[in-house]
């Protein structure tokens, strides 16, 4: 496969700072603010109880909620780096881009993946990072300084070869809970397609 792209990127603290922060706001998108409910939900049982001990459990309880919700990404963080083998030995991985699919390769680990464009589910892009959405769950992340040969029009290239469209990564609320009702419908749209067989749902 002849390269139209070439890319050399690092899992380092930024990349794994912004999975977290994309699979958050892409993935889950409706997470922390499903914990501010919850959190608002315990704090309004108060109401209903008038123990001085009872609103204590309340309140505890409320703000763990909300601390999880707030320091998650820190703790998810420092877990991936606990765990990345990528990140703990700094190892390059390869990235080549053809006309007819592209290549993902890891020397130290000797892993190598053939990748067509059109397994690819979604695109999008932040000022730092280019963000590759397989249609199985997988993620690549390509760095914006990362692309050896970058003339501009990488975005663009992704694009074409893709048939879909780029996508600001930073969501606001409303288009987090837009892409929950859309992940929803497409959920139930495959199950009348493909329904299961037996008891089971």
């Amino acid at each position: 496969m002849e390269a139209v792209y070439e890319a050399k990127t690092k899992h380092t603290d930024e990349m794994i700072k912004q999975y977290v922060k994309f699979q958050n706001n892409v993935n889950t998108p409706t997470k922390k603010l499903q914990s501010v409910l919850i959190a608002m939900c315990v704090l309004a049982l108060m109401l209903l109880v008038p123990q001085k001990n009872f609103h204590i459990l309340c309140m505890t309880v409320a703000a763990l909620i909300l601390l999880k919700a707030i320091a998650g990404d820190f703790f998810t963080a420092s877990y991936l780096k606990r765990e990345d083998e990528n990140y703990k030995r700094q190892n390059d991985i390869l990235y080549h881009f053809g006309n007819s699919g592209f290549h993902m390769e890891n020397q130290a680990d000797k892993e190598s993946l053939r990748l067509s464009y059109q397994a690819i589910r979604a695109l999008y892009q932040d000022e730092k990072f280019w963000y590759i959405c397989m249609k199985g769950g997988e993620l690549h992340m390509v760095g914006k300084g990362d692309v050896l040969n970058y003339d501009g029009r990488f975005g663009m290239f992704l694009e074409k070869q893709s048939g879909l469209k780029l996508k600001n990564a930073k969501t606001t609320v409303l288009e987090r809970i837009q892409i929950m009702q859309g992940r929803k419908k497409s959920l139930e749209e495959d199950r009348k397609k493909h329904p299961r067989k037996g008891l089971l749902p």
